[in-house]
């Protein structure tokens, strides 16, 4: 399977490295049709989407508990904030407060940028991103995983396991490997975290971008100084917390305890699934 999974990978790359210019214009112009072109169909799945998704809560299927039935160690509540938080907080640190400066500045639709109809547009645009609609894509996936996990006793959260009812045997296969695959591709990053002490780390970040005439030198300079303000922003509330881990007023551990719920329980599940996959 892992002979599989680097041939898909290599499958994928090869032509990026061996004909660049025909991998940009390809993708390019795949980007282009989807979004330009087809709209209306991510639209419409959307709509879909979150369709099926009231449907799943309005009917006996809105009823089935995920996890034991005893009582919960959270308020419905809690939960749902801290569900919210783990989704979205990376997207509200980076992108949340740095959007509306990147429709200002490189605003879609051919608006002239840093005009008053700029400045509408900015302010407008990001509500169809954080909406109902948008959340859809984030919640389906969700409840796959968590009926496997909770529900069918799958001891995975790849997302392989969540499409096991379809897959069946071929989970552990070369198909379920090259659904993972796949998704490890949609979200590789390129931020490399090097450890300096206990309480420092360095971060390398790489910015990649695509070669078209839009995305000029002016562009790129903008973006990445935009970027750069975020992880200025970024790293003052990281001192910022660590000064309140090291302060005598706080003795309870890196985790909040009524707070960070959601992290304690992540960082639980990781270390049994660690300690399951270890020999003896």
């Amino acid at each position: 399977m892992f002979l599989g999974g680097c041939g898909v990978l290599l499958t994928c790359i090869a032509p990026i490295v061996l004909a660049p210019e025909w991998s940009t214009a390809a993708i390019g112009s795949l980007f282009g049709f989807l979004t330009q072109s087809h709209g209306i169909v991510y639209v419409c799945t959307a709509i879909a989407t979150l369709t099926f998704l009231l449907y799943i809560a309005i009917s006996e299927h809105g009823n089935v508990v995920l996890g034991g039935t005893g009582s919960p160690a959270y308020s419905t509540f809690s939960w749902a904030s801290m569900l919210f938080c783990a989704d979205i907080g990376a997207a509200l640190i980076y992108w949340g407060a740095a959007e509306w400066v990147f429709y200002y500045t490189s605003p879609p639709f051919n608006v002239e940028s840093r005009s008053e109809q700029a400045i509408l547009l900015a302010s407008s645009y990001p509500i169809f991103h954080w909406g109902p609609v948008g959340w859809t894509f984030y919640s389906l996936p969700t409840i796959a995983l968590g009926c496997s996990y909770h529900v069918y006793k799958v001891p995975s959260l790849c997302l392989s396991a969540a499409c096991h009812a379809v897959l069946g045997a071929q989970t552990e296969r070369l198909p379920g490997r090259t659904i993972d695959l796949l998704f490890i591709i949609g979200l590789l990053d390129t931020n490399l975290t090097i450890p300096v002490s206990e309480n420092k780390c360095k971060v390398i970040f790489d910015y990649y971008f695509v070669r078209t005439p839009e995305q000029n030198e002016d562009f790129k300079n903008r973006s990445i100084e935009m970027a750069h303000q975020v992880q200025i922003e970024d790293e003052s509330i990281c001192q910022s917390v660590q000064r309140g881990l090291s302060s005598r007023a706080y003795d309870v551990g890196r985790l909040s305890p009524e707070k960070e719920g959601g992290e304690q329980l992540f960082h639980r599940l990781l270390h049994r699934d660690f300690k399951n996959a270890l020999p003896g």
